[in-house]
């Protein structure tokens, strides 16, 4: 589970040593995903003629100030609705079960995610975190990436492509599940979801599914 703990340092906001945390990644990736490793070695290329500062702000807008882009994978999939404060509460206790803390993250951010799922021992729990969470969020990201260069989209890619290669999981539409918090099981839920779940009941306000993330 080495490739998710790299994956998500990669993620996190740039800092002085993204040139070797993208390196170390690449060298987990080359032999077992090729294709993720190709979209990563894209990003690298950007890196190494770009300052650090104008990979910050990139970063920044890309992610930060762009709803339909946001690493709280949960926003993607449930919106402001009230089980996405179930879904954090979870995995909250979950990230405390596993001697993990979100930082100054939510507890649903990308980079946080990542390494609670290398964590996780297979079962119900990490089935549902890939398939209901993880798998439609990354559809939707990629989806708002679409017709443009920016060079985050390659790294959004390279993570998707490595959680559904070890899931054996199929190339998604860029739809929401209908994610019941029940599936997720008793570390995933606060108090349970009353109404027996549905779809997503509140996106992100102006920014639709066929929006796209700036700096493209």
């Amino acid at each position: 589970m080495k490739a998710y703990e790299s994956l998500a340092a990669v993620m996190g906001y740039p800092q002085a040593d993204i040139s070797g945390k993208v390196t170390a990644c690449l060298n987990l990736l080359r032999d077992q995903y090729r294709e993720a490793n190709s979209r990563l070695e894209s990003f690298e290329k950007y890196i190494i003629s770009t300052e650090l500062d104008s990979l910050r702000e990139l970063y920044t807008v890309t992610f930060d100030l762009n709803p339909v882009c946001t690493l709280d994978v949960g926003y993607h999939v449930f919106g402001e609705s009230y089980k996405r404060g179930a879904f954090l509460a979870g995995l909250q206790r979950s990230l405390r079960e596993h001697g993990l803390e979100a930082g100054t993250e939510l507890p649903d951010h990308l980079t946080v995610v990542l390494r609670l799922l290398a964590r996780i021992e297979s079962g119900e729990d990490r089935s549902a975190l890939v398939e209901l969470i993880l798998v439609p969020a990354l559809a939707r990201m990629k989806k708002a990436f679409e017709g443009g260069d920016n060079p985050y989209a390659e790294v959004i890619r390279a993570v998707d492509l490595v959680i559904r290669q070890d899931h054996d999981i199929e190339e998604p539409e860029a739809t929401v599940t209908q994610a019941d918090l029940s599936f997720f099981g008793e570390r995933f839920t606060s108090q349970g979801c009353p109404d027996g779940g549905s779809d997503r009941e509140s996106g992100p306000p102006g920014c639709p599914l066929d929006g796209h993330c700036p700096g493209e």
